[in-house]
């Protein structure tokens, strides 16, 4: 099985999401049936003619584990199209997979405009060798990897005070104010929109709210691995 973080429209996350709850599957068996379905269907075919009726809203991301054969059929497809975001060919294959199986899972938004936010966050070197180290083991950017981190904090704990969430998961305070390497930090507007209202509600910063949805990150997949 192959790591990977796409790039898709919020709609057509949510629907993924919604469809693997209610069928009791796991979100990559969803999108591996649709990226096979697509592959088969259009092999030969110009993307670029797909993709004029697809305009879609880049806005979150989803980190899926697919067959390495099926990923090697994405890239080689998206080489002969010359097409670098790869992204939008998933995109393509699940809007075509819920349309042709469960149209009532979407609507999909027509010509809107892609919107990101970044922010500046300085972590302790430690956490920034360890962000890029897992970065380059799943191939992506180090922005996906901290904001998946931001998601799933504020997925937990959007409801939940700061203060009580660093005394559950025994984190220090000083370690939430403090760091001197720099990353760039692009996200989806909505998710940053989320993360400054945490932050404003509780008094702090952003970055200091990102600092703690990493440490909490990264500490899970260490349990994970180990």
């Amino acid at each position: 099985m192959v790591y990977r973080t796409y790039n898709l429209p919020n709609n057509l996350v949510v629907a993924v999401r919604n469809v693997a709850k209610k069928q009791r599957v796991d979100v990559n068996k969803i999108v591996e049936e649709a990226l096979r379905e697509f592959l088969e269907k259009h092999k030969g075919e110009r993307f670029s003619e797909i993709e004029q009726k697809m305009q879609n809203e880049l806005i979150t991301k989803l980190s899926v584990n697919l067959p390495r054969d099926l990923v090697e059929m994405l890239d080689k497809y998206a080489k002969e199209n010359k097409k670098r975001m790869k992204s939008d060919i998933v995109s393509a294959a699940l809007v075509e997979y819920f349309n042709n199986h469960m149209p009532d899972q979407l609507t999909v938004k027509e010509n809107s405009k892609i919107q990101y936010g970044v922010i500046g966050v300085r972590f302790d070197e430690k956490t920034y060798l360890d962000l890029w180290h897992l970065a380059g083991l799943r191939r992506v950017p180090v922005s996906y990897v901290i904001e998946d981190a931001i998601l799933e904090f504020l997925n937990k704990y959007e409801n939940m005070n700061l203060a009580d969430v660093i005394e559950k998961e025994g984190i220090h305070v000083s370690d939430l104010y403090r760091g001197k390497s720099l990353i760039s930090v692009h996200m989806a507007y909505e998710t940053r929109e989320r993360l400054e209202e945490y932050a404003r509600r509780n008094k702090t910063t952003m970055t200091a709210v990102v600092r703690a949805a990493v440490k909490m990150y990264l500490d899970k997949i260490k349990v994970e691995v180990n």
